[in-house]
């Protein structure tokens, strides 16, 4: 562990500067992170982007080496992923480049609903694009090779979602940072989004993505977290057992088929889950088709309407998040 000597980083200001960006605003932030949005100065009619900024800390001793590594994500491209455009540092500031979208994550839009559940078809709509999206990770090849890429650290944070009903995932570098292996002082990934495997130190295979979009799945049908419990290790063990109340005991008017699919994407043996996200997109296409659901951006966009008239009826603000406009 290194120890710091220097006084806390004061966040930057409208005007400042962190490598070739200016910065135009600071966004509000989780606890961990610093997020800006910014201006290429070489270019500043170029579009605005945004910073994700993390400050080393004694505990990061391998922060240059993870930084590194991440650098190949700049290679990874699909149209479910924010792109990462690249990655820097300056002192103690490591930042990561991203194009600006104006959406907010899964987890700001369930705290703007009050936690209800979400229409069966908003929420199998989510679930499948994030699944694509996954699949195209898990298939990833460089130069030949495969990359055995997971992402590793997906929850409710991870997810973006657009008033156009457009979903997002952040790049995986972004996840991993504040996934598994996070600094203490880093925020959570989300709530009992961990796969079985991932508490026990199993080897993670694209089966490992696979429960963690089950548990939000799960969330989003039921309204609850999976695993809640009264305690981080019970909550944990509930995991590591892959205990959880059926979702149509806490939501009875879900499809039976629904509910299978939910079960079977958190199962506890890997084996019994889809192998990966593609297997996974196929498996919640067949379940809407065979109850005649109808999957789209159209049916993410009537639930953020409902979610907006939800607020406004109750006369609750929208809450401030880091990627709201």
């Amino acid at each position: 562990m290194k120890p710091f000597d220097d006084p806390p980083l004061v966040p930057l200001r409208m005007g400042d500067d962190l490598g070739p960006y200016r910065i135009y605003r600071r966004l509000s932030s989780p606890q961990g992170t610093e997020l800006y949005q910014a201006l290429d100065r070489a270019d500043p009619a170029a579009p605005l982007v945004r910073l994700e900024v993390w400050v080393e800390q004694p505990h990061d001793e391998f922060m240059q080496l993870y930084w590194d590594e991440a650098a190949l994500f700049t290679l990874f491209h699909h149209a479910a992923f924010l792109r990462l455009q690249g990655l820097g540092n300056e002192g103690r500031r490591y930042y990561m480049v991203l194009p600006w979208r104006s959406a907010r994550s899964l987890r700001a839009w369930h705290e703007a609903g009050s936690g209800l559940p979400w229409p069966v078809g908003a929420a199998l709509s989510m679930a499948r694009d994030v699944a694509l999206g996954l699949g195209a990770l898990h298939r990833w090849t460089l130069n030949g090779a495969s990359m055995n890429a997971i992402y590793g650290a997906l929850s409710a944070e991870s997810i973006l979602v657009s008033a156009r009903g457009r979903v997002l995932l952040r790049p995986v570098p972004v996840a991993g940072k504040i996934g598994y292996g996070r600094p203490p002082d880093a925020p959570e990934p989300g709530p009992g989004t961990l796969s079985p495997e991932a508490v026990l130190g199993l080897p993670r295979t694209p089966a490992a993505d696979v429960a963690s979009l089950g548990a939000v799945l799960y969330r989003l049908l039921t309204g609850a977290s999976p695993y809640e419990a009264g305690s981080p290790i019970e909550r944990l063990q509930r995991i590591a057992a892959g205990r959880f109340a059926p979702p149509r005991a806490l939501r009875p008017d879900l499809p039976a088929s629904v509910e299978r699919l939910v079960q079977r994407s958190m199962a506890r043996d890997p084996s019994g889950r889809p192998a990966d996200g593609d297997a996974l997109a196929r498996a919640i296409e067949a379940t809407a088709a065979e109850e005649g659901i109808a999957l789209g951006a159209a049916a993410v966009r009537r639930a953020l309407r409902e979610i907006a008239g939800h607020r406004s009826r109750d006369d609750v603000r929208a809450p401030r998040h880091p990627y709201r406009d």
